[in-house]
């Protein structure tokens, strides 16, 4: 509950409405209790000795009745009447902070060579505690190693995303080559093109949104590519592409390798992190969650609800109480 200064006004207007009910009560009451005595009207029988039959015990339980129904009467209408001008003053207001989601897209580019075959099952594995830890970001798989193919692009279906990512990894724990298939070329992990691929992977470029790229790879290149890992770190500090690396436990084993990735990362602002480091996949969602959420994440919202629940009972329950008292009280 945020109680602001709009909030405050309108405590400050239901107390002004309360004291000034309150006083035109007080005040209707004096004034019937100080109301002169009506003058005859014509043709109206004046009925002396009337003080014996007010002494009647019968007349005084009808009185005393009459009475309490019209108190009880004129107390339900009160209530009626202070619950209709809550209403009206709108008395309960509930503001709160609404975060937006976050406004990232994220793009998941495996190395798929046949030596990434033994490492690929628990990369993937640890892509899907990343998109786990990432609600509400949009999500796209990119497999690469001779030739690049796009598995499925950026989508906020979690279900469909949870689904590929688990065929994903029985694929690679089984290695069936079939799902592999359509990157193999007589050239082999080329981490630039795979890369560089990836960082034209994102649509709604008219949208201030963040971009991610995850990409795993041992860096270990066959054959000319198209572009350098250099070249496809250009790309992506032209597009605004943050670029985070997995390396697995075999780039380690070669420094160049291992040197040229992590320059090409950091140079987007990412950092290169490895599978066998228990703060992984934490690492990893750690830095994507504070610079992405921090930079692009869109400003919270108020919004403002009316909760006239307890207004409109008051004003129903004042009227059902008339109309019951009222029934009741009718017959003697």
């Amino acid at each position: 509950m945020d109680l602001t200064g709009g909030t405050a006004d309108l405590v400050l207007r239901q107390v002004g409405l309360a004291v000034l009910c309150g006083a035109l009560v007080v005040g209707a009451l004096v004034w019937w209790s100080r109301r002169p005595e009506p003058e005859p009207l014509p043709g109206e029988v004046l009925v002396a000795h009337t003080s014996r039959l007010r002494e009647l015990p019968r007349f005084r339980v009808l009185v005393r009745r009459r009475l309490l129904r019209t108190a009880l009467q004129t107390l339900a209408l009160l209530f009626a009447v202070a619950g209709c001008l809550l209403l009206v003053a709108r008395p309960t207001v509930l503001r709160t902070v609404e975060q937006q989601p976050p406004n990232r897209d994220i793009v998941l580019c495996l190395d798929a060579s046949g030596s990434m075959s033994r490492y690929n099952a628990e990369v993937v594995r640890a892509l899907q505690s990343v998109v786990e830890s990432l609600p509400g970001d949009r999500v796209g798989l990119t497999l690469f190693n001779g030739a690049t193919v796009v598995k499925f692009p950026l989508t906020d279906d979690r279900d469909f995303v949870a689904e590929q990512l688990a065929e994903a990894e029985r694929a690679f724990a089984d290695n069936e080559l079939r799902y592999v298939t359509a990157t193999d070329t007589v050239r082999s992990s080329q981490l630039g093109d795979g890369l560089a691929a990836c960082v034209t992977g994102f649509d709604r470029l008219d949208e201030d949104r963040g971009r991610v790229i995850l990409v795993a790879s041992d860096n270990r290149p066959f054959g000319r590519p198209v572009h350098t890992v250099a070249e496809a770190a250009t790309q992506a500090v032209d597009r605004d592409v943050v670029v985070h690396g997995l390396g697995v436990p075999a780039l380690r084993r070669d420094p160049a390798a291992e040197r040229e990735l992590r320059r090409a990362v950091e140079r987007t602002g990412g950092t290169l992190s490895f599978l066998d480091s228990e703060s992984a996949v934490a690492g990893v969602v750690a830095r994507v969650d504070r610079l992405e959420r921090r930079r692009l994440a869109e400003p919270p919202r108020e919004v403002m609800l009316d909760e006239p629940g307890g207004a409109l009972a008051l004003a129903a329950a004042g009227l059902l109480a008339f109309v019951l008292v009222s029934a009741v009280g009718r017959r003697p």
